[in-house]
């Protein structure tokens, strides 16, 4: 698990690339992008393996809808949610799972309850509409859209600010354990 991870993240770096800057891209190039995306699919199906023993396909390692998709807010949409939903909440399960064994400290169990449910409806609101700007057309790397885009714009817009509150606190729970949190009994 711990080398799948590692060469998620190695190949994920690499990939992140052409995801990032609007780019014209020679054959080669292209070619090589779309292989380094379906090599980056092997460790993901490993963890994903390790998580749920069912596991469907990928899409964007399919160079056909690779290349219908890849300058729409499709894109856009998917990456962040492989990052927030699944490594940056594994993260904030394994602080709550270790903190009161490595600080000695218990955390506020409501307040991190209150914790992901505002960071998880902040994440969707942030990223699902994307989704919806795909299917209406909207391409990505672009500052100034129609009007037609501007109601889920406007609901992205206003989910990151939820998750802005939700990892507030986050910071409220980590002040709150490490300062007055109850004291754990660790063996």
């Amino acid at each position: 698990m711990f080398y799948a991870m590692i060469s998620i993240s190695v190949l994920g770096f690499i990939v992140r690339a052409h995801h990032m800057f609007i780019l014209v891209l020679d054959g080669d190039t292209h070619a090589y992008f779309t292989s380094a995306t379906m090599i980056i699919a092997v460790p993901t199906r490993i963890k994903i393996f390790s998580w749920i023993i069912p596991c469907g396909g990928g899409v964007l390692a399919n160079s056909g809808l690779d290349n219908a998709l890849h300058d729409t807010h499709y894109v856009v949409a998917h990456f962040p949610y492989v990052l927030s939903m699944g490594a940056v909440y594994a993260l904030f399960a394994r602080f709550y799972y270790w903190v009161g064994k490595i600080f000695g400290r218990i955390y506020p169990e409501t307040l991190g309850q209150i914790h992901f449910w505002i960071t998880f409806v902040g994440i969707n609101l942030t990223f699902f509409p994307m989704h919806f700007l795909r299917l209406s057309g909207m391409p990505r790397h672009i500052h100034v859209y129609l009007d037609s885009y501007a109601g889920w714009n406007a609901l992205s817009s206003f989910g990151s600010y939820i998750s802005i509150v939700g990892i507030c606190c986050f910071f409220m729970v980590l002040t709150i354990t490490l300062s007055s949190g109850k004291k754990e009994d660790v063996l």
